[in-house]
């Protein structure tokens, strides 16, 4: 399988009986499967750990992907991460791909701006990308489990 050059390094390490399928990972396009073993993170009941912030450039952004679907991980030129489905509502461009500008995301397909905090496009385009949960922890990306699920 092919993976793109701005997807993460897996993170999540599933329990041994656990389909990797059903766990979210995060994806560096390098590992065909994600890595298991005791130092890796997993979830937590109210957060999940899915990286370091270093491993997001600043104003780029990564992929996590989840049984639900992906979602794009930003880190911003001032260091706050943030969340979005990975799919632009116009024509379905991966906005990982997009460029990061301040709180904001340039769709690659069509250049539509959406805030990272809200999700709105800027006008005059019209439009809402899913908002996920994001904090930041000792230099770890946590995301709101909401995220895996509908």
């Amino acid at each position: 399988m092919t993976r793109a050059a701005h997807d993460f390094a897996p993170r999540v390490a599933p329990a041994a009986s656990d389909d990797m399928n059903d766990r979210p990972y995060l994806d560096d396009g390098k590992s065909t499967t994600a890595h298991r073993g005791p130092e890796m993170n997993v979830m937590t009941m109210d957060w999940l750990d899915i990286g370091a912030v270093e491993d997001i450039p600043r104003r780029g952004g990564r992929v996590v992907r989840t049984a639900r679907g992906c979602v794009a991980v930003f880190r911003a030129a001032d260091d706050r991460v943030f969340a979005l489905d990975d799919r632009c509502p116009h024509k379905g461009g991966p906005l990982s791909d997009g460029i990061v500008h301040g709180h904001s995301v340039t769709c690659p397909l069509h250049s539509r701006v959406f805030s990272m905090e809200t999700g709105e496009a800027r006008a005059p385009d019209e439009g809402h990308v899913r908002v996920h949960g994001t904090r930041v922890e000792a230099g770890r990306i946590l995301l709101d489990p909401a995220a895996l699920r509908d």
